[in-house]
């Protein structure tokens, strides 16, 4: 597929979506819901003119939809890279509390001897 090939692809999904983001908009004014800020500006952005004001809200609430899905994504990638770098930070301490217990086990083994060393000299 060619590159102008890809872009009407994307040009498709795009349409699609937003078919399904302005037929989202709808049922939400269909049952009442309105956001307050998105309809102020709204009626703001139409000098107060009602039907120019419901039209501009839908344009508005549907730019809505398309952020918060953005957002989203954006934290659940974000969310993922944490989640990984912790991971990796805990891999990466893994083999120092080896290390760590190693000694620590080795010291005591040490003690031990000099003790029975000690205990059979005296």
């Amino acid at each position: 597929m060619g590159f102008i090939d890809e872009i009407k692809s994307l040009s498709a999904s795009d349409r699609v979506n937003d078919e399904k983001y302005y037929a989202e908009v709808l049922r939400e004014m269909n049952s009442g819901i309105r956001r307050d800020g998105i309809w102020a500006k709204a009626l703001a952005d139409s000098d107060y003119d009602e039907k120019k004001a419901k039209a501009r809200y839908i344009k508005l609430r549907v730019q809505s939809l398309k952020d918060e899905v953005s957002l989203a994504i954006i934290s659940s990638t974000t969310d993922k890279i944490a989640d990984n770098s912790k991971m990796e930070t805990e891999e990466i301490r893994e083999p120092n509390d080896i290390n760590s217990l190693t000694a620590a086990l080795a010291a005591f083994l040490i003690v031990s001897i000099l003790i029975l060393v000690i205990i059979k000299l005296a």
